[in-house]
């Protein structure tokens, strides 16, 4: 059992008139179509990776206001350089101009991250503060190399960019209202990291769900400690968790959505070389040698976009993307382990993982959550409507690893209001969630018997 269990909570929103489902090893919801399930999974991901990746979140989201910014800037970089004389420039500036042109190429290649464009900026602005000197009217007047119509150019650059129309500023005065600019940029996203202000969340759960006022009506708790803390209109932190997935197809793999879609995250992580050696898992070896027969790896050789092949035990090399899709199930499971990004500091959030599967690996893949809890104390929460799933889950859990914390959930209509579900709270009772699944069998007595007429 983790010691800083989650609860995620959501009341009288879309399907859901009320939820509180505790996080703690593994925890499986269950109900019909339409009960939302899905809700409650993607607004645990949402809220959660809010919470711990909040920094890089802000960054993301002020680095395309940044980028725009960068993009007239890099003009006025252009014509700083021009009209600076030669020879002076001392050895830490020429060193800081180079640094920038390095910057500038990465910018135009598209490789530069988040976080160096806000290093950028800062440097940029103090930059302007060791050249200003240079600029002074009487230094100027001075150079015969800088003339009139170069400081015009400079002076109608200026201008364009910071949208003022006054001939009489200075090339200086025109450099200190760029760097009065670029702080006035830069503050928000520092002042938003330093806050954390709910809004952000706010702004995040409305992309997700399209709906306003999302945060009222959910939250999610960390040892009974609001994450959305409301008291302080700020975002708390999560101390448990530091990796949170969110896996509603096995066909993610290779497709990316929106900025900050669960599916674009996974693929941005997945692409990502881990950096220090990880020890190989019991559980991967397991997944290559008795489950998938082969390894998932990147493709080196593919040079025109980034890929993943799968090396069956043969020798035999596939595309991942033209593989069953089943496989990729366990793929996707097999490159969190090899980047060592499954720790007891990780939540997998899983919908329906037996949609592609065959009932054989139903077992395997409910064998897989038991073991990677047990032996690596990965969390779970698995939406899921699939008696082999959840008995797999419940009887293999008991077998090997008895310990842990283990719970389901049976998603009810309410009696209040036939559109909206109840969830409750099984423990490790799971004969509520086969009599629903009884639901099938009727309707095959039914259709069976009126076909039979």
């Amino acid at each position: 059992m983790h010691t800083q269990p989650l609860k995620v909570q959501i009341e009288n929103f879309r399907a859901i008139q009320k939820a509180q489902i505790q996080i703690d090893d593994i925890t499986v919801i269950a109900g019909v179509n339409g009960s939302g399930k899905s809700t409650v999974s993607k607004f645990a991901y949402q809220v959660i990776k809010t919470a711990v990746h909040f920094d890089e979140l802000v960054e993301g989201y002020y680095s395309q206001i940044i980028r725009r910014e960068m993009a007239h800037i890099s003009i006025v970089v252009s014509e700083l350089y021009a009209s600076l004389p030669n020879g002076t420039l001392d050895e830490n500036e020429l060193r800081f101009r180079h640094d920038l042109r390095f910057f500038e190429r990465q910018q135009k290649g598209g490789e530069a991250q988040d976080s160096d464009r806000l290093a950028y900026m800062i440097k940029f602005k103090d930059f302007l503060n060791s050249i200003r000197p240079y600029f002074s009217q009487e230094n100027l007047n001075i150079q015969p190399d800088i003339n009139e119509s170069r400081q015009n150019r400079l002076k109608k650059s200026l201008t364009e960019k910071l949208k003022i129309n006054d001939d009489s500023l200075t090339i200086l005065d025109l450099l200190e209202r760029l760097k009065i600019h670029l702080h006035n940029i830069l503050a928000i996203p520092f002042e938003t990291k330093d806050n954390r202000p709910i809004d952000f969340a706010e702004f995040i759960l409305k992309n997700t769900f399209e709906s306003p006022l999302i945060s009222k009506s959910i939250n999610v708790f960390e040892s009974d400690v609001p994450i959305l803390d409301k008291t302080k209109n700020s975002i708390g932190q999560v101390f448990s968790i530091e990796h949170v997935f969110y896996l509603d197809t096995p066909m993610m793999l290779g497709l990316t959505g929106e900025e900050n879609d669960h599916r674009s995250d996974l693929d941005a992580v997945l692409r990502k070389k881990s950096s220090s050696q990880t020890n190989k898992s019991f559980i991967e070896s397991h997944i290559k040698s008795e489950i998938i027969k082969g390894e998932v790896e990147s493709d080196e050789t593919n040079f025109s976009q980034e890929s993943f092949v799968y090396k069956r035990l043969d020798g035999s090399v596939f595309d991942l993307l033209d593989c069953a899709t089943g496989l990729k199930s366990f793929a996707i499971i097999q490159l969190l382990l090899q980047r060592g990004l499954l720790t007891d500091k990780t939540l997998l959030i899983i919908d329906e993982p037996e949609a592609h599967l065959h009932p054989q690996w139903v077992v395997e893949y409910a064998r897989m959550v038991v073991l990677l809890n047990k032996e690596l104390g990965v969390r779970f929460l698995i939406a899921s409507h699939h008696p082999d799933m959840v008995s797999a889950i419940k009887y293999i859990g008991e077998k090997e690893n008895p310990s842990a914390n283990v719970n389901f959930y049976l998603a009810e209509k309410s009696t209040s209001d036939n559109y909206q579900y109840v969830y409750n709270h099984l423990g490790t009772d799971i004969e509520a969630i086969f009599a629903s699944f009884n639901a099938a069998f009727d309707k095959l007595d039914e259709y069976g018997e009126t076909h039979k007429l």
